[in-house]
């Protein structure tokens, strides 16, 4: 049975290894961490970090299991020198969610896609930041 330790594993082993120019993405990413980072932490972009914010029940029970939404903050950035239309971002944007929709991602088929956030411009020229959050299905054991 999955754990929530193998999807948090696997979601990083899958986006370094699939999300690449090579399958056909606009983006390869040069770093991906675990947990809450800064701009600034991260020592190349395009990078992206995550982490799990809730482990949810859902109200069906199936015998001995229990069906539970595992929930991911995804977070991004980019350095766009290009202030007029931040491609770099809604390039990056676009391939994260055309990666958690495809046979890239282990769970594509018990992933439910959140809403997508972009940000863009400021204070910091250059910077952009993308944010979504994704609920991924899988089915604990009940003792």
């Amino acid at each position: 049975m999955t754990t929530r330790k193998d999807i948090i594993k696997q979601f990083k082993t899958d986006v370094e290894s699939k999300l690449t120019l090579a399958n056909g993405y606009n983006t390869s990413l040069v770093e991906v961490r675990l947990g809450i980072c800064s701009f600034d932490q991260f020592a190349q972009r395009p990078a992206l970090g995550y982490w799990m914010f809730l482990d949810e029940k859902d109200t069906e029970n199936y015998g001995t299991t229990r069906l539970r939404w595992l929930n991911f903050y995804i977070y991004f950035y980019t350095d766009d020198e290009n202030m007029t239309d931040y491609e770099k971002i809604y390039d990056l944007a676009d391939d994260i969610e055309t990666f958690i929709m495809s046979s890239h991602w282990t769970h594509t088929d018990a992933t439910l896609l959140g809403d997508l956030i972009v940000t863009v411009g400021g204070v910091e020229e250059g910077r952009a930041m993308g944010d979504l959050v994704i609920k991924v299905g899988y089915y604990q054991g009940c003792d």
